[in-house]
Parts: C-alpha cells; sequence; structure tokens
C-alpha cells in the first residue's frame, strides 16, 4: 500500500535532509575547534571571512576570530587585528597601539616597523623619536630593511641619539643590500665623501645609479652632479641634464636649481635666462642643500 505524505510532512523531511555547503561545514568545524581553544583555527576562520572568497566577506566576524586568536597569544593574529582596527571609519588608536605592540613583542617584525613608523611620524599617535628608534631597531635586527633604513637615517641625523656616522653607514648599506632602495642614495653620499666608512667613489656611483633607476629622485640629482663635474666618471653633460630634468620634473628641488644654473650659464645648453629665472623659482633657496663635497 503506499504512503501518501501530506504538503506540509513532505516540506519538513526535505528541509531536514538539506546539508549546508561544504564552505559552511568548514567554518563551523573551524569555529568549534576555535571555541574549544585552538587559534590556528580561529586564524584560519578569520582569513575566510577576511578574503571573503569561500563565504560572504563580513571584517567584524574577521576581527571577532582574530581578536580570539589574539587573545590565545598568537602574535600574527594581534596583527592582523591592528591591521583591521586601523583601516576602520572611527579607529581606536591606542588598542591599535597596543595590538601592534602585542604583535612586535611575540616576534612579528612588521609589528615592530609600524610602530616604529607611527611615533616618527607623529600623524596618528604622538611623536615619540625616541620610541621610534627603538621600533625601528627591534625591526631591523629582525630583518625588515625599511627599518634599518629609518634608523640609520635617524642615525646619521642625531635625531634623537647623538650622531654616529659609523653606525648610520651600517644601518644603510643593510638596508640598500636587503632591498630598500631608499637608502642606497644616502648610502653613496657617504662612500664618495668618506662620512662614517672609507671612501669608495666608483661603488657610491654605481649605488647612485641604481637608486636613479629605481625612481629615486635624490640619488638621480647626484648621478647627475657626478656626471656633470665629472667625478669617478667620464664628464658627460647631456646625460647630466637630461638627469637633472627628470628630478626637476619630479619635484626635485636640487636638479631645478642646477638645471637653472645650466640655462643662466650655457653649460651644455643654449644659455636661456629666462627659462633659469623659472627654474629658480621652482627651487628656493630654502628648499636647497649644500651641494655634496
Amino acid at each position: 500500500m503506499a504512503l501518501v505524505l501530506g504538503p506540509l510532512l513532505s516540506l519538513t523531511l526535505a528541509a531536514g535532509s538539506a546539508q549546508p555547503s561544504p564552505a559552511a561545514a568548514k567554518a563551523e568545524a573551524l569555529k568549534k575547534s576555535c571555541d574549544k581553544g585552538s587559534a590556528a583555527d580561529c586564524v584560519a576562520l578569520a582569513e575566510i571571512y577576511a578574503r571573503g572568497e569561500e563565504l560572504p566577506k563580513d571584517q567584524d566576524k574577521a576581527a571577532n576570530f582574530y581578536k580570539k586568536a589574539c587573545e590565545l597569544s598568537l602574535a600574527p593574529a594581534c596583527f592582523e587585528l591592528a591591521t583591521i582596527v586601523r583601516a576602520a571609519p572611527k579607529k581606536d588608536m591606542n588598542r591599535v597601539v597596543l595590538l601592534l605592540q602585542k604583535a612586535c613583542d611575540g616576534g612579528v617584525a612588521d609589528g615592530c616597523a609600524q610602530l616604529g613608523g607611527l611615533y616618527q611620524s607623529g600623524k596618528e599617535i604622538e611623536k615619540h623619536f625616541g620610541r621610534a628608534a627603538e621600533f625601528y631597531d627591534r625591526a631591523c635586527t629582525a630583518g625588515v630593511a625599511s627599518s634599518c633604513g629609518a634608523l640609520g637615517a635617524m642615525v646619521l641625523e642625531g635625531v634623537p641619539m647623538a650622531k654616529d656616522p659609523a653606525r648610520a653607514g651600517a644601518l644603510l648599506q643593510k638596508a640598500c643590500e636587503g632591498g630598500y632602495g631608499d637608502s642606497c642614495g644616502p648610502l653613496a653620499v657617504m662612500l664618495r665623501t668618506g662620512q662614517g666608512m672609507p671612501k669608495d667613489p666608483g661603488r657610491a656611483l654605481l649605488l647612485f645609479q641604481k637608486s636613479c633607476e629605481a625612481g629615486g629622485m635624490s640619488a638621480c640629482f647626484e648621478y647627475g652632479l657626478s656626471l656633470q663635474k665629472g667625478e669617478g666618471v667620464a664628464r658627460d653633460a647631456p646625460r647630466a641634464i637630461a638627469l637633472f630634468t627628470k628630478g626637476c620634473e619630479a619635484g626635485e628641488a636640487r636638479s631645478c636649481h642646477s638645471l637653472g644654473l645650466v640655462n643662466r650659464d650655457g653649460a651644455g645648453v643654449a644659455r636661456d635666462p629666462a627659462r633659469a629665472a623659472d627654474l629658480f623659482k621652482k627651487a628656493p633657496p630654502a628648499s636647497i642643500s649644500p651641494p655634496h663635497s
């Protein structure tokens, strides 16, 4: 005898037999594990919601699970949570600093680097050069090349510590060799002048060229000046002028000034006092640092 089911009972059985999607089932399993104290699974679940690839993107849920992992002393989770909090419309910078500190103390070098940048810039928290130097030092020791460069620049300027050209040179060299191109130009200046390290004009020129090709306009100016004066390389006025032009167009004041001198004196180009005057307007005296020696 055939069994006839009522419409309501049929719908109930059908609903009861529905299975969650693989992504939902995975998320549920990770949540159970996270709730039991697995920091790694809390992070795995946070990343699912942060990426929005397997389940709909949900930054609030991602933050919640990163928070659980951070509270379970997983330092990378503290760093990720700090990133989310810092990007929020109503960011809590005190919380960001605490989270980055926890990440840094837990071995996340980028946490130390970000703290150094925050304390140095003073844009989002109160400026404090001493703390900036401390965190840059920790990040540099852990292998963050940009932090070595930032600390090297501070040591070279003597802010907030006493000037130490030898230490600054070592830090800038570590940064440059570590792939942080912004430090190659200042290092080249030190190699050319012998400040803090033995003179090496040939290596200095190569570093100026490398930094210039990577987009460092200050290095383009220095490289152009070497070509203009024939220091460590054959004199090449047209190439020097091209580099000054490139730098000036990018807003490098010293390049505008040098290009102005070229046009004023007719050194390698037809004399053009009017253009020289326009170029000098782009490079007021206060923006011009002394030429290299």
